[in-house]
């Protein structure tokens, strides 16, 4: 976590990579995209930027997570930020709301199996206590 804003005018990203290291030199890259933004862009207001640990592929990067030596940060274009307050912190991602709500289905063990209900049965459902085509 920490807290960015830009010097003047507005940014429209925050071009920093962020390298956590081990002992061993193993590294592992993470990218500080407007998804972590609390805002859209970065502007003179102080915003919070949380990039949670998870965005680091550190099995595939081969990063040892229990002797991690330092976290880098790499600026990869111009501008002028200001960071302050950066800390490690502990992360839970907000749960996530379904868009598609799905209907219950009912449990096919479930007795009596009941095929067709009185209505259609007593309603000429069956074509028995009325017929047209035969009339």
């Amino acid at each position: 976590e920490m807290h960015v804003r830009a010097v003047e005018g507005k940014m429209f990203g925050l071009p920093i990579v962020l390298t956590l290291e081990d002992y061993s030199g193993g590294q592992s890259y993470s990218y500080t995209g407007n998804k972590y933004f609390e805002r859209s862009l970065i502007d003179e207001q102080w915003q919070r930027v949380v990039v949670p640990l998870a965005t680091f592929n550190i099995e595939k990067d081969g990063l040892d997570a229990t002797n991690v030596k330092q976290l880098m940060m790499e600026l990869q274009q111009s501008g002028r930020v200001y960071l302050d307050d950066i800390r490690l912190i502990f992360y839970e991602p907000e749960p996530q709301k379904p868009w598609l709500v799905e209907e219950p289905l009912p449990d096919p063990l479930a007795l009596p199996i009941q095929l067709f209900g009185d209505a259609f049965l007593n309603n000429n459902g069956w074509g028995l206590i009325a017929d047209e085509c035969q009339d």
